[in-house]
């Protein structure tokens, strides 16, 4: 049996190096793990995070993601 996957969108700073994961009330919260990293469903959004969260100096990278 295939599991189907979805394209989702992490976001990396690039100062530190520290993605951008959901907190536990909705917030956002920085994470130097790439495995506790929350990806983005769509790029717009990602890109947005680079401005809120980071000033404009993270990078997008597009990643697959397995539906559950």
């Amino acid at each position: 049996m295939s599991r189907a996957c979805r394209p989702g969108y992490l976001v990396q700073g690039v100062d530190d190096g520290s993605f951008l994961a959901s907190g536990h009330e909705g917030d956002v919260r920085f994470v130097q793990l790439l495995s506790q990293a929350c990806a983005f469903d769509d790029p717009g959004a990602a890109f947005d995070a680079v401005t809120d969260h980071f000033d404009g100096r993270a990078v997008v990278q597009q990643v697959w993601v397995l539906e559950e």
